[in-house]
């Protein structure tokens, strides 16, 4: 939003609480722009106001059908504007992912099993590439594979019409592939080595 009320510029405004009758209100973080002598207009923080919402009768949230719960709206967002060979991290919640991320989608309480489950209803994996799926390789070369791979090997071949190898990528080549990837989804998944890299691919019509 970005309207501008008695010298304040509105840039956002999500529904935070509700007031002592029960009505939503939604608080505008409001810059207030000011003109000083010999440095122009600068921003300066005036704080937080709050404007009661008119809600409609029954769910006060606006749902979609069909639509995953763990799928936020920041996050099916994110999926749509990426292009073929764009790639996005499933970070499990021991990943680096708030100094590696060139954007970021918080997705704690989920695991990245639900969240890769939901992801491939809708996200295609590349076939012009051997290894549209990486997966970060155990440190010490004697640990067994992580069980969740198996897991992952199964969603992927539920979505997908042909056989997907996820490819194991030593771990400080996964930290570089994650610094130049798209996003990273930092889930609160708790398994270990379950970081996981899509690839996207092209939805064919």
């Amino acid at each position: 939003m970005n309207s501008v009320l008695s010298g304040c510029e509105f840039n956002a405004k999500v529904p935070r609480r509700r007031d002592a009758k029960g009505k939503r209100e939604l608080e505008y973080f409001a810059p207030l722009l000011l003109g000083l002598p010999r440095h122009g207009q600068q921003s300066v923080w005036l704080g937080i106001i709050r404007a009661p919402v008119r809600e409609t009768s029954g769910n006060p949230l606006t749902m979609l059908k069909h639509i995953p719960p763990c799928l936020s709206p920041e996050l099916f967002s994110l999926l749509m504007r990426m292009g073929h060979g764009d790639e996005i991290v499933l970070a499990d919640g021991n990943f680096p992912a708030e100094s590696h991320a060139q954007r970021i989608v918080r997705a704690d309480g989920h695991g990245v099993p639900e969240i890769l489950d939901a992801i491939l209803k809708f996200f295609p994996l590349d076939t012009f590439v051997d290894h549209p799926a990486s997966v970060m390789e155990p440190v010490d070369s004697e640990t067994p594979e992580p069980p969740i791979w198996t897991e992952y090997r199964t969603l992927i071949q539920k979505h997908e019409t042909r056989e997907i190898e996820l490819r194991p990528v030593e771990r400080f080549r996964f930290y570089d592939f994650a610094r130049s990837a798209y996003a990273i989804v930092a889930t609160g998944e708790t398994a270990i080595y379950a970081n996981l890299i899509l690839k996207k691919g092209v939805v064919m019509s």
